[in-house]
């Protein structure tokens, strides 16, 4: 993978990652990790492979 690909894919998962704290802060969870652990309880994947 070339380096413009790799930087590219970082910045999408930084946005992806910033978004998604937006998202679970507004909806009332104040900690990542267990929005996280709720989050894959009810839809079986992570938030981040959710995403892809």
């Amino acid at each position: 993978m070339s380096m413009k690909k790799r930087i590219l894919a970082a910045v999408a998962f930084v946005f992806m990652l910033v978004i998604m704290m937006a998202v679970y802060w507004k909806i009332g969870f104040s900690d990542y990790k267990y929005f996280s652990m709720v989050f894959k309880k009810y839809t079986d994947s992570s938030p981040s492979d959710f995403v892809k």
